[in-house]
């Protein structure tokens, strides 16, 4: 894409972003999502997938999970 995205692109890119990590955290088992280290790297992977697919692009990406 070239040039300036529009509001309603830049929306939906986050709903697809948003969907992304959705599924990545429903598809970890019990385990894997207590590991706050297999989240960060899974929901790493699933974001710089989804931006990849919108913009063609893969973006530094870090993410920070916070245990409460």
């Amino acid at each position: 894409m070239r040039g300036h995205a529009s509001l309603t692109q830049i929306h939906g890119a986050g709903l697809r972003l948003i969907r992304a990590v959705e599924r990545t955290l429903a598809g970890l088992s019990r385990v894997k999502r207590r590991d706050s280290e297999a989240v960060e790297n899974a929901v790493d992977r699933a974001i710089r997938s989804a931006v990849n697919e919108v913009w063609g692009k893969k973006p530094a990406c870090h993410v920070m999970v916070v245990e409460v």
